[in-house]
């Protein structure tokens, strides 16, 4: 990554702030304010406060990732914005790679700031550390598929949303039996395994994270991802009308 590249940085850095980083802000302040009027009417609360980090980061997490990865690399060539940003040599693959990982960062930091606006309200701290590993890691695998879909066309955002929707629907279908075409549960092997990493669910606080050869299935298939989006900026011109 080249010097001219580092240049950018902090102006990523502040469009994700004012972003995906002012949702997450207030999301913290909100329910902070939500779980302190809880903990007041009813002191039991409390107890709790890792099904209340459960809830929230399940219903929070994927949501962040679209908004942050939305368009990363569609919008500047729709609108045009390519032409100025790449007047000068700079790589549009270290760009948008760049990109991508700033907003890693700011995405990243949604559990910690869960976990104090918990313990500010309700005074029990909840270890954000597991929460964080599941939350980066679906960064990788939906933030990678919205990466990878903005480097050809599109609608990246629509198109990462109805894969993961779709794969969770099939996965569940699969383990509670119910008789899907077989041809639904072969698609699904080849889907990103968006199964594989779980928050929990509040009477079950534990995460689902990979295991074993699991991490190579899940770590391989989202830096894939990232991959082919990055040998598509290295070797197609931004101004192709055929990614239009």
């Amino acid at each position: 990554m080249n010097r001219a590249v580092l240049r950018y940085a902090r102006w990523q850095l502040w469009d994700h702030l004012k972003g995906s980083g002012r949702i997450i802000g207030l999301a913290a302040v909100v329910i902070g304010l939500l779980l302190w009027r809880l903990r007041v009417n009813n002191p039991d609360a409390v107890q709790g406060a890792e099904a209340a980090m459960t809830g929230f980061l399940g219903s929070l997490s994927w949501p962040l990732i679209l908004l942050a990865t939305s368009g990363i690399i569609s919008t500047d060539r729709v609108e045009g914005f390519n032409r100025a940003l790449f007047s000068a040599p700079v790589s549009p693959m270290w760009y948008y790679l760049q990109r991508w990982l700033i907003g890693g960062v700011v995405i990243g930091t949604l559990p910690l700031l869960l976990s104090v606006s918990v313990q500010l309200a309700m005074g029990t701290w909840v270890d954000p550390w597991p929460f964080t590993a599941v939350h980066l890691l679906l960064y990788l695998l939906l933030g990678g598929l919205v990466f990878c879909w903005s480097s050809f066309g599109r609608r990246d955002w629509a198109i990462a949303l109805s894969l993961y929707l779709g794969q969770g629907a099939i996965h569940t279908a699969q383990v509670q039996g119910f008789p899907l075409p077989r041809i639904f549960f072969q698609v699904n092997q080849l889907l990103p395994p968006f199964h594989l990493v779980d928050f929990g669910v509040p009477t079950n606080h534990g995460v689902t994270l990979p295991s074993g050869m699991e991490w190579l299935h899940f770590v391989g298939y989202g830096v894939g991802l990232m991959v082919v989006g990055l040998l598509v900026l290295r070797f197609r011109p931004m101004g192709s009308g055929a990614r239009g």
